[in-house]
């Protein structure tokens, strides 16, 4: 799914969170992106992505494309197992503020953290694909959030549980996503697979490209 121009009301950003459901079902060894968004072609300013060697992998540039923003999953995730709760957020003005959580655990090796802002006011949004419709993803996903003006503490078992549940399953964020922070994110992808470009959040719809299909729930 793709939005080609900027999320409405998107502003480049020291604080992000983002929260994601996953399931891998084909692709190993190959690149997947979850969500990416860039400044031109041939440019992803974030994404969140499983590597070629099955590691999940948060990065983010600058304005200038520089980057200041690397943080890898120390484990890897394969096809077939299962689905995943990845949760992460980061304040990169503050020493020590970014966090990944995978299935409710810390799981990361931080290789760059700068304190600058992450362009995120690139015209093109993806879900499912990176900047350049490359590196698609193979599997499920759903619950798809993204909050790009605020910044919670992730190590506090409270924050994490308004996302996933001691059950290990999605929890209700509200309709628009503002639960748990206060404020609706600028995406919030919750709806079923006939309409799951309708972004409940603030910054705008996504388009399908090809058909999606009903997958199985967490």
């Amino acid at each position: 799914m793709a939005r080609t121009s900027a999320l409405t009301g998107s502003a480049n950003s020291k604080n992000i969170i983002v929260s994601a459901w996953f399931k891998i079902t084909g692709g190993d060894g190959s690149g997947r992106t979850i969500i990416a968004t860039g400044l031109s072609a041939g440019s992803n300013s974030f994404y969140v992505q499983l590597r070629f060697n099955n590691t999940i992998r948060l990065y983010g540039t600058n304005s200038g494309g520089s980057t200041i923003l690397t943080i890898d999953s120390n484990d890897t995730f394969l096809a077939g197992s299962g689905w995943h709760h990845i949760l992460l957020a980061c304040q990169m003005n503050t020493a020590g503020a970014r966090h990944l959580y995978i299935d409710n655990v810390e799981n990361m090796t931080v290789d760059t953290f700068t304190n600058d802002s992450i362009a995120l006011t690139g015209d093109k949004w993806d879900i499912g694909a990176n900047r350049d419709n490359a590196a698609l993803w193979f599997g499920e996903l759903c619950e798809i959030y993204v909050n790009i003006s605020q910044y919670i503490d992730i190590t506090q078992s409270s924050n994490r549980l308004k996302f996933r549940s001691a059950t290990a399953k999605p929890v209700d964020i509200g309709s628009d996503g503002s639960t748990p922070t206060g404020t609706a994110p600028i995406v919030y992808l919750k709806d079923p697979y006939t309409s799951f470009g309708t972004n409940s959040g603030t910054g705008g719809n996504f388009t399908v490209t090809g058909a999606l299909a009903e997958g199985t729930p967490p």
